[in-house]
């Protein structure tokens, strides 16, 4: 592969990642330029890959929590960083010296997450605390609403990821798929290479103690704006 072509499809790789864009005019954009660019250099999209990503691209950064365990919400939040926006969530430490995040991926994916992570958190807490104050009796109540939270926000993040793919046009589809796909294998190869002694554990199952509370989550969680979060005043997590 010569440079211009590896240039090529650098940008094309971007252009089909833009095309993802919940941001219509910014999708059509880059889906016209992207299959105009292909055309003119007689490329398939399906050809899109970072199997060649230089692993300098892939980032390892520690986060502070400052404090002896970890957020009660960390669960879930971390679930959607991992399910929906590229990057890998580590946790380590311990109480005495004070627990630990890890965040693996792309630099600007890192920097989303660490946001996003707080802005989460925080919302998770503010809209727990809204259903306290209306439901003080309500026994085993906070778990089950963190949960129905979690399952609606993924929901919602499914639905418009389904949305998003399906609004691609068949040629970038493929190339977009395929790029996702080699984006969780770069993933895969940079938690080896940062974790070499990683030890998976098993999710504890979590019993729904209180459905009334699950299902006030479920519908407060399908209402979260991830994008709303991009203009508050929310700081992201301290890096060590």
């Amino acid at each position: 592969m010569n440079t211009e072509r590896e240039k090529l499809l650098a940008k094309l790789e971007k252009l089909v990642a833009l095309a993802g864009s919940d941001n219509e005019h910014e999708a059509n954009l880059a889906m016209e330029t992207a299959l105009r660019i292909a055309a003119e250099n007689n490329i398939e999209l399906s050809q899109i890959s970072q199997q060649s990503r230089p692993k300098a691209e892939m980032k390892k950064e520690d986060v502070s929590k400052g404090s002896a365990r970890l957020s009660v919400t960390h669960t879930y939040v971390s679930s959607i960083l991992k399910q929906f926006f590229e990057v890998k969530v580590i946790t380590g430490g311990n109480r005495a010296s004070g627990r630990k995040i890890w965040f693996v991926g792309k630099q600007e994916n890192i920097d989303f997450a660490k946001f996003l992570y707080n802005y989460l958190e925080n919302t998770f807490f503010k809209l727990w605390y809204s259903y306290y104050e209306k439901n003080r009796h309500a026994k085993n109540a906070r778990e089950s609403y963190f949960l129905g939270l979690w399952q609606g926000l993924t929901a919602k993040l499914n639905e418009a990821k389904v949305k998003i793919e399906q609004a691609l046009q068949e040629q970038i589809r493929s190339g977009y798929a395929l790029m996702l796909v080699d984006n969780q294998k770069v993933l895969e190869n940079a938690l080896v290479e940062f974790f070499p002694n990683l030890i998976n554990t098993k999710a504890k199952s979590i019993q729904i103690k209180n459905s009334h509370a699950l299902n006030d989550g479920i519908e407060k969680g399908k209402q979260i704006n991830i994008h709303a979060g991009l203009n508050g005043d929310i700081a992201p997590l301290q890096i060590t």
